[in-house]
Order: C-alpha cells, then sequence, then structure tokens
C-alpha cells in the first residue's frame, strides 16, 4: 500500500516525505522530481513551455507510475489532486495524508524557500478569472479552490502550521501503523 503526501505549496509534503520514508524503510518518490528528471526541465520551465494542462499530463503519467512501483511514500506536487482520474488512482492504491497550514504560514514558507522559484509552479496574478493582488492572495483562492478536492482524497489530515516535520512525521507513522495491515508489528 502506498502512502501519499498531498497538500498546497509550502505544507512541508517533500521534507515531511523523506523523513517518512526513511523511518518506514520505503522508497520515496516525488512526482515532481520524477517529471524533472523525464523531462531534464525545471518545474518552472516546464510550466512557462507545456502551460498548466501539458505539466498535469506529466504529473498523471508520474503518478500512474508510482502508483505501479513496489509500496512506497509518495510525494505530489499540490495540484495533483485536480484531476478525478488521479483522485481515483490515490483512493484505489494506497492511503493519503493531506498536509495543511494557514495561508500566512504557507506563504511565509514559500517565500524562504530559496529553491522555491525552480522547484514550483510560479504564482500567477490572475487565478481563475478573479485577480489577485499579491502571492498571499492567490495561496488563499488556491485554498479555496482546491480544499474539496484535498478533503475528498485525504484518509488523514494534519496541521503543519505549529509542528516541527519530526513531529508530523512521527504523527503519520504512527497513523499509518494502524491501517497497514502489510506491516509487521515486530520491527
Amino acid at each position: 500500500m502506498h502512502l501519499y503526501l498531498i497538500g498546497p505549496r509550502g505544507s512541508g509534503k517533500s521534507t515531511v516525505a523523506r523523513q517518512v520514508a526513511r523511518r518506514l524503510d520505503r522508497l520515496l518518490w516525488s512526482t515532481d522530481d520524477a517529471i524533472q528528471a523525464a523531462t531534464g526541465n525545471s518545474i518552472t520551465e516546464l510550466f512557462q513551455t507545456l502551460g498548466e494542462d501539458g505539466f498535469r499530463e506529466l504529473e498523471t503519467d508520474a503518478l500512474a507510475k508510482a502508483a505501479n512501483s513496489s509500496d512506497a511514500i509518495v510525494d505530489l506536487g499540490g495540484g495533483a489532486i485536480l484531476r478525478e482520474s488521479n483522485r481515483c488512482l490515490i483512493r484505489e492504491t494506497g492511503k493519503a495524508v493531506w498536509l495543511f497550514a494557514d495561508a500566512e504560514i504557507l506563504w511565509k514558507r514559500v517565500c524562504d524557500d530559496p529553491r522555491s522559484a525552480n522547484t514550483r509552479p510560479p504564482l500567477k496574478v490572475s487565478v481563475e478569472g478573479t485577480q489577485a493582488s499579491n502571492g498571499l492572495d492567490e495561496i488563499r483562492q488556491l485554498l479555496r479552490e482546491r480544499e474539496s478536492f484535498y478533503a475528498a482524497c485525504a484518509d488523514y489530515e494534519i496541521d503543519t502550521g505549529p509542528l516541527s516535520v519530526d513531529e508530523v512525521a512521527r504523527r503519520i507513522v504512527a497513523w499509518f501503523d494502524t491501517v497497514d495491515k502489510s506491516r509487521s508489528r515486530f520491527r
């Protein structure tokens, strides 16, 4: 059974996924890393050249490859849950943990991450036909637009805002031990 980490940018998916994979001794899959390795381009470049729809096609392919691998911890991009086919594949092949935080915390994390410009799609001025006056406003809009999709996929939810990475990883491992019956209790 796969363990999928879902949530918006800045929620801690990539950082937490590494710790959870290590603690559970599982393969780590990052759909964004897989896409970049397959194309030789950054996420930012792919959004610029292919547009969001083209990027989402690559993301769906990367998710399918992860789902067909042996049991793994899968770090998904923030928009992977937008497609119904992706949500179905997640539900059919594993359990999903929704990592979230307040928009202000997410914005601060994105701004503080020097890799953000290359590892995340650019924030846009216009989102779904409405104007976002700044990145924080856009994050708020994206959260409103995507919340129902995250909720539809989530088997477990964690507010990462007040927690350390170690505490988030510990909670995920403890919860996953209760749902993954294939795992031995005698580790």
